[in-house]
């Protein structure tokens, strides 16, 4: 009897043997079939012509699905595939794909270009998304465009042409009489110009010299007289050591630029409204 019950066993094993399962593998990304997106990336940068500017090379585009949109039940959450844009702005990429559509999220790099205009240029951020539904076996074409954002603060403007601003600085020396005189030659004068008028992260601040006769000249690159506005402001400021008479008595006392008055500059054209701009302590 016990020898039977063997042999049975052992029937029932080579029996099993024999037998083909029909087991499936688990899905896997790079066991799919495939699907391939091809195109060219397109970022305007240039405003002054009708054409399209290609987004810089190296720019990475990543590819996303999630794995149950892949039918992939092993793995949860994002699968990523990434490419990068070429010389001539183009890229392709192979991804995953099945019978029915998945649709990839197409997410792209973020880049810092400038933007040129007819006036100025200007450092903008430029950004783009997009999508792309695939099937197995096919081949898809997607252009992509980038649009440029945010600004930012570090403008060059495309200003050929100066304007000009001058005047004369005096002070009274002796309060009794009330006589102006120049102020002396060499003494330094700070001009500002807002950053707003230029675009950029800072006011810009320089110094020009009181010339003889106590006159002062100020030049700057200005925006076209066909632009809005077509002109910029600055403001001047000084703090000079100067020799008074005060009740008959000689002393020094610290003069400035008291008035917070802005004075314009416009290409091409010379402002000299302002005769004279009297100093005080």
């Amino acid at each position: 009897m016990k020898k039977v019950f063997l042999f049975t066993v052992a029937l029932a094993l080579a029996f099993s043997a024999c037998q083909k399962y029909d087991v499936s593998e688990p899905v896997s990304a790079d066991k799919m079939a495939k699907a391939t997106v091809s195109g060219v990336v397109y970022a305007n940068t240039d405003l002054t012509n009708t054409d399209k500017e290609f987004a810089p090379a190296g720019t990475k585009l990543k590819f996303t699905a999630s794995y149950s949109d892949l039918g992939i039940t092993t793995n949860t959450g994002t699968f990523a595939a990434e490419t990068t844009v070429q010389a001539n702005g183009t890229y392709s990429i192979s991804l995953p794909a099945k019978a029915s559509d998945i649709t990839y999220t197409i997410s792209c790099e973020d880049f810092v270009a400038d933007e040129v205009n007819r006036y100025k240029t200007v450092k903008k951020i430029f950004t783009a998304t997009s999508d792309q539904s695939v099937k197995q076996g096919f081949n898809y074409v997607k252009n992509i465009d980038y649009a440029a954002g945010t600004e930012i603060l570090s403008t060059v403007y495309n200003w050929t042409e100066k304007g000009k601003f001058e005047t004369k600085l005096e002070y009274v020396r002796d309060a009794s009489t009330g006589t102006k005189i120049e102020v002396p030659t060499g003494t330094k004068v700070i001009v500002t110009i807002a950053k707003a008028a230029l675009g950029t992260e800072n006011d810009k601040v320089f110094e020009v010299s009181v010339e003889t006769g106590g006159k002062i000249t100020i030049e700057h690159l200005c925006p076209p007289l066909t632009a809005n506005p077509n002109y910029i402001n600055i403001t001047l400021s000084t703090g000079v050591l100067l020799p008074v008479k005060i009740f008959g008595e000689d002393s020094y006392k610290v003069f400035s630029i008291q008035s917070n008055a802005t004075h314009q500059l416009q290409a091409g054209y010379t402002n000299n409204t302002v005769k004279s701009i009297l100093l005080s302590y």
